[in-house]
């Protein structure tokens, strides 16, 4: 684990150490909580805190997440890229009493390069890397890395923006699992309010990770807040389409600029 976070942070040193000159680097801190059922008996409920740094030069961006994870269930749970898997089918129960494990998360590193083809229209291609730092026999991770090609589109329309992206994920497999790549995509849209406050919503969707799984649908409604010219607040709440989703998911996130 202490490999992994080592080499993060080696990546993102010399884009740190020159953002004092140049660039803008931001940094987050956020709390999401999230309990469904995912087609089991019981629910399952996850707790994760996520810390990332980000820097964008130019078109270019880098940005790098670690967190913690709590997890709460009474089986056998493995958090993967395309949600929450349980070893047992629609139904079923993995274990006979409720269970926390805890402890790192896989860490995310993220760089894209943003397009401005016409005014007010962005288009980002980038790409994304799922280190597996989350400990594999407690189910926090797969134990495998995952790698992800996105393009994301952005287009403001006076005070009404609309969004989307579209990507796909090849997953590392483990000795005793194999998990399908997957396509996924979003599309929503916001709408300012304010200069400091917007609303929206979204729609996800994602490739069922696994044979014999729902594919993962979810709708999010959420709210931006801007405490200063540095300082944003970030309120999401989801609510899951499907059984491979979250019944509910609540995430809260504090973002400043430098």
């Amino acid at each position: 684990m202490k490999k992994y976070v080592l080499i993060v942070c080696m990546l993102m040193l010399p884009f740190m150490a020159s953002a004092q000159e140049e660039g803008l680097l931001s940094a987050s801190a956020g709390v999401k909580y999230a309990t469904g059922k995912y087609g089991t008996d019981s629910d399952i409920n996850t707790l994760t805190l996520p810390v990332t740094v980000g820097y964008i030069r130019g078109a270019w961006s880098l940005s790098a997440t670690l967190s913690y994870m709590q997890v709460q269930s009474d089986g056998n749970v493995t958090v993967t890229s395309g949600g929450v898997v349980t070893s047992t089918k629609s139904g079923g129960k993995s274990g006979s009493g409720t269970s926390t494990v805890s402890g790192m998360g896989d860490t995310l590193i993220e760089g894209g390069y943003t397009l401005f083809p016409a005014d007010l229209l962005m288009v980002k291609f980038g790409g994304i890397a799922k280190i597996a730092t989350a400990d594999e026999a407690q189910g926090l991770g797969t134990g495998e890395h995952d790698y992800s090609l996105q393009v994301s589109v952005f287009k403001t329309l006076d005070a009404l923006s609309v969004s989307g992206y579209a990507g796909y994920t090849m997953t590392g497999d483990s000795d005793l699992v194999t998990y399908n790549d997957i396509f996924y995509g979003s599309a929503g849209m916001s709408y300012r309010l304010s200069r400091p406050f917007s609303i929206g919503g979204s729609l996800y969707y994602a490739e069922a990770i696994s044979d014999g799984l729902d594919p993962l649908q979810h709708v999010s409604v959420f709210s931006n807040w801007s405490l200063s010219s540095t300082n944003t607040v970030g309120l999401t709440y989801a609510h899951g389409l499907s059984d491979a989703a979250a019944d509910h998911a609540v995430n809260i996130i504090f973002s400043r600029y430098f």
